[in-house]
């Protein structure tokens, strides 16, 4: 049995033989010296001073390096520099347990598959299978460092990157992810929202009728609602809080305009409309959501609080585009929207199939 020693971290006796085995600068080194203890700290000391002096692993052959040994230098040179190091160093540990020992220069795209494979199969801390995306997420740990040792990596270089033309396993673009394929009203949403908590469903009714950003729901004023007639309504969103500086305005469909005038509400018109259990502005629902998708059996489709927005921008893009990229905030196309058309507000609430008489909306201009 190994017997470590008491003195000098990194050596240990085994059957009468000193051995190096320790990791430095993250480098693994390991090596039998000899049955004399002197000898073994020399040559510790020298392959520390070829680790310092970058020199160890240039040197080194390929042949013999581990995905550790790779996994490690990344870690050691760049990811726990970042911000996401925490994270990060959890989608390292998987892939360690799974490449570590592998040599780095065997490495094909059917391992990465094999490992794709293995953990889709797994199942995380709440009984769940672990999902296309930590496994992305995990695999992208092992890409990056393999491009590191072959680009920038100072100690643990390597000739040549054997996973150089894979790619991580594809998943669903959120930026694609709608409910109900972007139809009003669907049976998705209606699963969705029937499962949905007393507390948040003016917030979630509030990001699908007006494709606001859950940001600005939370923020949202009641000064920031206005009366254009007795029936039509409409949120003016400040130019301060919205995420383009220029201020929008958002037609209030029925359904959400029942809502608000259900909602107790006080004189102060700059109360928050959707304020948390505290009375205090809110700063993420995607936990409440996320109860609410698992509820209602929707939890493989991707749902996320902002796919709500992509719904509704979805289904005023099929009315009137123009009108649907003012409505949500986003830039107009080109010159000729920008600064010839005008999108009224009659356009705005035809979005909610509601009618603004013109001679409304001509009061509504002239005040």
């Amino acid at each position: 049995m190994a017997r470590n020693t008491d003195n000098v971290k990194g050596l240990y006796l085994r059957g009468g033989v000193w051995h190096i085995d320790c990791r430095f600068r993250g480098q693994r080194l390991t090596q039998a010296v000899g049955p004399d203890k002197t000898q073994a700290i020399d040559v510790l000391r020298l392959w520390k001073t070829r680790v310092t002096n970058e020199e160890y692993f240039p040197n080194r052959a390929q042949g013999s390096l581990t995905c550790t040994a790779v996994l490690s230098a990344y870690w050691t040179e760049h990811l726990q520099h970042t911000g996401y190091a925490h994270v990060a160093k959890f989608f390292l540990d998987r892939v360690d347990s799974f490449f570590g020992s592998m040599a780095v220069k065997s490495l094909t795209e059917q391992d990465v598959a094999d490992y794709s494979r293995t953990r889709g199969a797994q199942k995380n801390n709440r009984g769940e299978l672990i999902s296309s995306t930590t496994t992305r997420h995990e695999l992208g740990i092992l890409l990056q460092a393999l491009r590191h040792c072959a680009t920038r990596s100072k100690s643990c270089k390597i000739q040549k990157n054997p996973l150089a033309e894979a790619r991580r396993p594809k998943g669903a673009d959120p930026k694609r992810i709608v409910l109900d394929d972007g139809t009003a009203n669907g049976e998705q949403w209606q699963a969705l929202y029937s499962e949905v908590c007393a507390a948040d469903r003016g917030v979630v009714l509030c990001l699908f009728e007006t494709a606001m950003r859950p940001a600005e729901v939370f923020s949202m004023r009641w000064s920031w609602v206005e009366q254009v007639t007795p029936d039509l309504w409409l949120i003016r969103v400040p130019a301060e809080n919205e995420k383009t500086s220029r201020g929008r305005e958002i037609p209030i469909s029925p359904s959400l305009l029942a809502h608000l005038k259900a909602v107790p509400r006080t004189n102060d018109v700059d109360a928050l409309v959707f304020p948390n259990h505290y009375g205090k502005e809110r700063h993420d629902i995607r936990v409440a959501f996320g109860g609410a998708v698992e509820r209602a059996g929707l939890q493989n489709h991707g749902f996320t609080p902002y796919c709500l927005r992509r719904t509704r921008v979805s289904i005023w893009d099929s009315i009137d585009p123009a009108a649907a990229r003012i409505a949500s905030g986003h830039s107009p196309l080109d010159v000729h929207e920008l600064h010839y058309v005008r999108i009224g507000r009659a356009r705005l609430f035809r979005l909610v199939g509601l009618e603004l008489a013109a001679r409304e909306e001509y009061k509504v201009v002239a005040a």
